[in-house]
């Protein structure tokens, strides 16, 4: 995830990342693997809700998210991404609770105009 940059971020529980792919993400038909898009949106769904969390301050994403963990990650795939290429990350929280935070994803182009996979 060194490539990955922050685009938007909120201390309100949304984040935009945006993240070059090489050809170490590719599956044989020269798109991004389906375990890649997983990981895409397990790492980056932390980034928006853990300016949630207790600990969070007001330079939180300077020193970035200390990460939760996944009890269940639902993909749905809408088309293949290109690799190599740049894809934005937008994942936004739905609800956050106690112990439990749900949140939501979407990988897409960089001009939005295409989205490949939600979560």
């Amino acid at each position: 995830m060194r490539r990955a940059k922050i685009v938007d971020a909120s201390m309100t529980g949304t984040a935009t990342m945006e993240i070059y792919l090489g050809h170490e993400y590719s599956n044989n038909i020269g798109a991004l693997h389906g375990a890649g898009v997983s990981l895409l949106f397990d790492q980056f769904t932390s980034c928006a809700f853990s300016p949630l969390m207790p600990m969070a301050g007001p330079d939180y994403f300077a020193h970035g998210p200390p990460g939760g963990v996944s009890r269940a990650l639902n993909v749905t795939y809408l088309r293949p991404i290109p690799i190599p290429g740049t894809v934005r990350v937008h994942c936004e929280v739905i609800q956050n609770g106690n112990s439990v935070t749900f949140s939501r994803g979407s990988i897409i182009s960089p001009d939005g105009k295409k989205c490949y996979a939600t979560c």
